[in-house]
């Protein structure tokens, strides 16, 4: 058994989400760390600071717990729901790691007052630990697992574009830098892939399915 049963059933979403993420790599790759953070955050008003203090919770591990139970309770998909909870606590734990290890500054740390001021009141901003993006790793742990449990082309780029959007907050939120959330949207995304693969691999499944056609 190989990965591409899981490339084909997600093409749509990895070729999209390898051509975001190469295209974000060479712009981070040009500006550099402090530079593309600040021109990624050219903009702020109070409700988008608002949006975002909320959309950022698509990528909390409360949300993804909540969607597990919600999903094996409701939907009758347990093994879907498990894979969820797998990706995630994996996923996490890894980011936890590589958090510790790294100890990396934030940009309210990294920054000087006058260099970044869009800090917003409010929003509880940690000192450290800021490689790789937790939430960024969750949320794209999440989306995955969900992209490839359907068929439907749009329904996957509408869960890679959730997924992104939630890892632009936590820049916007000035919690994170790029290289944090690209980081994480690989770690997420590449653990997804792997826990399906363990799961096809032990269980000799077809891959996953919504029941109801999602």
């Amino acid at each position: 058994m190989s990965f591409k049963p899981i490339y084909t059933k997600s093409k749509v979403y990895l070729i999209s989400f390898l051509l975001v993420f190469v295209g974000f790599t060479f712009f981070l790759a040009y500006y550099g760390k402090a530079k593309s953070f600040i021109l990624l955050n050219p903009y702020h008003t109070k409700w988008l600071d608002l949006f975002f203090s909320k959309f950022t919770f698509l990528g909390d591990g409360l949300f993804v717990v909540i969607l597990a139970v919600i999903l094996f309770f409701t939907l009758k998909t347990q093994r879907l729901s498990i894979l969820i909870l797998i990706s995630y606590i994996v996923s996490g734990l890894l980011a936890q790691l590589l958090k510790h290890s790294f100890n990396a500054p934030r940009p309210k740390v990294f920054f000087k007052p006058e260099e970044y001021q869009h800090f917003i009141d409010g929003v509880s901003i940690a000192n450290r630990e800021s490689f790789p993006s937790g939430h960024t790793t969750s949320a794209f742990a999440l989306a995955f697992i969900l992209a490839h449990s359907t068929n439907k082309k749009s329904f996957q780029i509408i869960l890679l574009l959730l997924a992104i959007a939630a890892g632009y907050s936590r820049i916007y939120l000035g919690q994170h830098f790029l290289t944090d959330v690209l980081f994480g949207a690989f770690l997420g995304t590449f653990i997804s892939a792997l826990t399906i693969f363990v799961s096809n691999k032990v269980a000799y499944r077809k891959p996953l399915k919504f029941n109801r056609g999602l």
